[in-house]
Formats: structure tokens, C-alpha cells, sequence
């Protein structure tokens, strides 16, 4: 199988479209890694109050601590520091999944962005490469079977422009009369169509 012609004005589009594809591709990735950085930002407040709650926390802890060393008192003393951190705890946590819920959805929104337009393009263009090379296997396929260049230049007698046609003297009769050297220019050029530079290839 082969999924590019020959050196041709077939292969430079195909190469162009390659290209045009490869552009498209690499403009959504940067448009996405955008959004996807802008949506991490919005997490940016948040992460930052996630950090301060815990200086805050540990503050209270260490003189949760230290209430606590004091004889008799110090359970007592400490007993509401604990309670504000078991709270500042709490409170840190809900921030800290609500940093990891943006981050997330920062990554799917992302990821979809890049892959969805991208996933548009690429389709068709798979399945015009798997057409061209399906076209060109079968008619290389047809062609080394027996009498398989007469069918295919039967094939160019009804495909190519009149133009082509009309400069070879005597076309359709020589054509129809089997004509060797008829059959093997108009194959050949049906081929040259196709951008395979013969039907064996």
C-alpha cells in the first residue's frame, strides 16, 4: 500500500494537506495549554488560602501545646485551641479539594479543547489516505491480472479529459481493436492520475 504519490501536483497537495493538518494541530495545542493554564489560575486563591489556614493551624496547635503544659489548667486552657484546629483542619481540606476540582477540570477542559477540533480534522484525513491507498492497491491489483490493462484502459478512455484523449489518433478504434501500445499509454496515464508512477507499484 502506498499512501503518497509520486513526485506530482497529487503529492504536493497530499503534502499540503499534511501540513495545513499538522499546523491545525499544533495551533490547538497552544490554544488549549492556554486555557488549560488560565483555569488553573482561578485555583491560585484558593491554594493560597489552603496555605495560610495551615500556618494558622499550626500556630494554634503549638499553643494548643503549650496551654497545655500548664499544671491542673492546662487541659482546660487547651481544649478550645484544639477545637480551632480540628476547624481550621476541616476548613483547609474542603479549600484544598476545591483546588484539585479546578485543577481537573483545567486538564479535561484542556485536553478536550486540543482533541475535539483536532479529532475533526484527522479523521477525513485518514480516511482520504486509506482511500487513496485502497484506490492504488486495486488498481495495481486489477492491472497484473489477465487482461487486467485492457479494463484499465477502458477505464482511462472513460475517465480522462477529451483534450488527452484527442491527441492520440485514432483512440477508440486502435482501443477497441486491442491495440497494445493504446491500451499500455492509456493505462499508463490512468495511472499517472492516480500519482503511481506504474501499475506494479
Amino acid at each position: 500500500m502506498r499512501f503518497y504519490a509520486r513526485p506530482s501536483p497529487r503529492l504536493a497537495r497530499q503534502v499540503t494537506g499534511d501540513l495545513a493538518l499538522l499546523v491545525w494541530a499544533l495551533l490547538w495545542w497552544v490554544l488549549s495549554s492556554r486555557l488549560e493554564e488560565i483555569l488553573r489560575s482561578l485555583a491560585a486563591p484558593s491554594r493560597e488560602t489552603t496555605d495560610t489556614l495551615l500556618s494558622v493551624r499550626s500556630s494554634v496547635t503549638s499553643a494548643a501545646a503549650s496551654l497545655g503544659g500548664l499544671p491542673y489548667l492546662g487541659d482546660h486552657a487547651r481544649a478550645p485551641f484544639d477545637a480551632i484546629a480540628n476547624d481550621l483542619t476541616g476548613v483547609a481540606g474542603a479549600t484544598a479539594d476545591h483546588v484539585i476540582t479546578i485543577e481537573r477540570t483545567a486538564v479535561g477542559v484542556g485536553w478536550g479543547t486540543f482533541l475535539i477540533p483536532v479529532a475533526i480534522v484527522l479523521l477525513p484525513w485518514l480516511l482520504t489516505k486509506v482511500r487513496y491507498a485502497r484506490a492504488t492497491a486495486r488498481l495495481a491489483a486489477v492491472a497484473r491480472t489477465p487482461g487486467g490493462l485492457t479494463l484499465v484502459a477502458h477505464r482511462a478512455f472513460a475517465t480522462l479529459p477529451l483534450n488527452e484523449l484527442a491527441a492520440i489518433p485514432h483512440v477508440a478504434s486502435r482501443l477497441q481493436s486491442g491495440d497494445p501500445e493504446v491500451i499500455s499509454l492509456l493505462a499508463a496515464r490512468h495511472a499517472r492520475r492516480l500519482g503511481m508512477s506504474r501499475l506494479d507499484s
